[in-house]
C-alpha cells in the first residue's frame, strides 16, 4: 500500500518547527527521559492531535517513517542549521543502555508563530509525556499508519486518522458495503 506524500517544507513550516523544538527542549529541560526521540514524538503527537482536532496540523511539516517511528523529514537538517546559527546544542548522555542526544536550547522560542489553541495543546501533549522514555514513547507510535508506511516514506496527514483497532465489526463490514455500492467502487484488486 503506498501512501507517499510530499517531501517539500515551506519556509513557515520550516520556522515552526524550529521554534517549536525550542519549547520543547526548555519545557523538558528537567526531564531526564527527554531526548531526540521523545522531542521527536512529542512534535509528531501534537500535530497528530491538531490534525485530528482542527483538520490541520501545528507545523505542517511532512513525517517520514523509520524505525523508531514517524520524525519530521527535515528534522536533521534543520537541528544542523540550528546548531550552527548557535540556538542549540545537543548533549550526549548515557541514559540506561542508550545515548541520549538532549537538544539543549540557547535561547527563547518565540511563540508568535503559534496560536494560543496550539501552545495548549503542545502542553497538553507534554503532560501524557511525562515520565515516559523515548523508547515507551516511540513503542506507542508503531499504530496502523507506521506498519503500512515503507521506510523512509513519507505520509500524508490523513494516514494517522487510520484506526490501531484492528477489530473489524459487522457493522464495520455493512457500512464499508454501502459505500462501495454507493460510490461504484471496484475492489475487486
Amino acid at each position: 500500500m503506498r501512501i507517499s506524500a510530499t517531501r517539500k517544507t515551506s519556509p513557515e513550516s520550516r520556522k515552526k518547527l524550529r521554534e517549536l523544538i525550542l519549547y520543547i527542549a526548555d519545557r523538558l529541560d528537567g526531564d531526564v527521559n527527554f531526548g531526540a526521540i521523545k522531542l521527536n514524538k512529542i512534535i509528531l503527537k501534537a500535530d497528530q492531535l491538531a490534525y485530528v482536532r482542527t483538520g490541520k496540523s501545528i507545523t505542517d511539516t511532512p513525517y517520514m517513517k523509520l524505525e523508531q517511528g514517524f520524525v519530521p523529514y527535515h528534522m536533521k537538517p534543520i537541528l544542523e542549521e540550528m546548531i550552527e546559527a548557535n540556538e542549540i546544542v545537543i548533549r550526549k548522555r548515557q541514559n540506561y543502555q542508550y545515548i541520549q542526544h538532549r537538544v539543549v536550547p540557547l535561547r527563547d522560542a518565540d511563540l508568535k508563530l503559534f496560536s494560543a489553541n496550539d501552545i495548549a495543546l503542545v502542553e497538553e501533549v507534554i503532560d501524557e509525556c511525562i515520565g515516559l522514555t523515548g523508547s515507551a514513547m516511540s513503542h506507542q507510535s508503531h499504530g496502523t499508519a507506521w506498519k503500512v508506511a515503507a521506510m523512509r516514506e513519507v505520509v500524508p496527514y490523513s494516514a494517522f486518522l487510520l484506526s490501531d483497532d484492528q477489530t473489524v465489526s459487522e457493522t464495520d463490514i455493512d457500512q464499508a458495503s454501502g459505500l462501495i455500492d454507493q460510490h461504484g467502487w471496484d475492489v475487486s484488486a
